[in-house]
């Protein structure tokens, strides 16, 4: 097929990693852009040689595939306005932040068939896939729990302030902690049940819930145990799968080695993973191949690796447990 015509939503932050990758893959001929802020859009255009058009609208028409970058609040607006266009889209996590939008997406697309690849970019990273096959092919026996930890802070100064709003982001559990109740659901399967703790008194006290710990049951009977803050100055990123016969582990700061854990052995077997970044173009390698899958789907009509499905209940997981955090009480999703 000709090369593609992509349409960025949205030039902030997470839009100059997509673009940046845009311009290493032969299979995208043309970068669209708009955004609300028009000079923002002017820098990604220039900086990525693409071209500015004035609407959402003209930028759909204009595309092959709409690669959706835009805040989650806007995206049901978004998805829906591209599925009545019969056009092709891309979006980023968190696909929406309340039941009735996510209920009204599914409505939409089911009605157009049009093609829907859903932004999870931490399912395109090796570590995570290593570890995931792993697991789910008995390395470490029957699973009993999977756990994962995401502590950083999201610097006000240096942060859109759509992102330090529960209306506007879901706060942390939905926004942030997509990536994390996506790893747990590709291990141990759908979620059961949820129970949360959280809190908002640090980035936007009383706006914003900024620190979150669950815990609960997956479908499986596997067991989960969740931690997310924006608001920990200490960096920490760890994920992993106890089972009956060892440990799966992972530590970002060494990411590129995945640690295999035995009862009775002092030292574990380490796992060679590739590193995040391609080093001959500097591009993020979660970007550069999720990029790469959408352009395979689009030019072989193949599924994305990521479903509308997915993106779905990683957002139910997430509202979930906010509700739970409010009830103080478990909640059941299945």
């Amino acid at each position: 097929m000709a090369a593609l015509r992509i349409g960025i939503l949205g030039a902030g932050a997470i839009a100059m990693d997509h673009a940046k990758c845009m311009t290493h893959n032969p299979g995208v001929g043309k970068i669209l852009v708009h955004d609300v802020d028009a000079a923002r859009a002017t820098r990604l255009a220039q900086e990525y040689k693409g071209e500015v058009v004035p609407s959402e609208a003209a930028l759909i028409a204009g595309c092959d595939l709409l690669w959706i970058c835009s805040p989650p609040a806007y995206h049901r607006a978004t998805i829906e306005a591209c599925a009545a266009a019969g056009k092709a889209m891309f979006c980023e996590k968190p696909l929406a932040l309340t039941e009735a939008d996510l209920a009204a997406i599914e409505r939409a697309l089911a009605k157009s068939g049009v093609p829907f690849l859903m932004g999870q970019s931490c399912r395109w990273l090796h570590p995570f896939q290593t570890l995931v096959n792993r697991a789910r092919s008995g390395a470490v026996g029957d699973i009993v729990e999977v756990f994962s930890t995401r502590l950083g802070y999201f610097d006000p100064a240096r942060h859109p302030a759509w992102r330090l709003t529960d209306e506007a982001s879901g706060g942390v559990i939905v926004e942030l902690g997509a990536h994390e109740l996506d790893f747990l659901r590709s291990v141990a399967g759908n979620f059961a049940s949820v129970h949360g703790v959280g809190s908002s008194k640090n980035l936007a006290p009383g706006r914003y819930q900024d620190n979150v710990a669950a815990t609960g049951w997956m479908a499986s009977g596997a067991a989960f145990a969740l931690a997310v803050s924006a608001c920990e100055p200490r960096y920490l990123w760890q994920r992993g799968v106890r089972g009956t016969t060892g440990t799966l582990f992972i530590d970002d700061m060494r990411f590129t080695q995945l640690e295999l854990w035995r009862p009775g052995k002092a030292e574990p077997e380490l796992i060679p993973c590739e590193n995040w970044r391609h080093e001959p173009t500097g591009e993020n390698m979660a970007f550069r191949n999720q990029l790469a899958g959408a352009v395979a789907t689009m030019a072989t009509g193949a599924p994305f690796a990521v479903s509308l499905a997915d993106g779905a209940a990683a957002v139910r997981a997430g509202l979930a447990i906010r509700q739970s955090i409010t009830t103080g009480q478990i909640v059941k999703l299945a």
